[in-house]
């Protein structure tokens, strides 16, 4: 399931239109799920993870410039 949201999120990333809040919500959601204690799965998360930030970080650049404290 990780990996099919991570690939949707990449592949349609410019018709998702999100806004800097949904976006940083977003993100932290779905670091927040990835495999943490399966062995090898949790290498793989965090590769994926780091394919997809390099995908959005001008993205998160700007949307964290204009995000509120909250």
């Amino acid at each position: 399931m990780f990996q099919l949201i991570r690939k949707t999120l990449i592949d349609r990333k410019d018709s998702l239109k999100l806004t800097e809040s949904s976006l940083i919500d977003m993100f932290f959601m779905f670091a927040s799920s990835r495999p943490k204690q399966y062995g090898v799965y949790k290498v793989y998360a965090n590769e994926d993870l780091e394919e997809l930030l390099a995908h959005y970080e001008h993205n998160l650049c700007e949307a964290a410039e204009k995000a509120d404290a909250e």
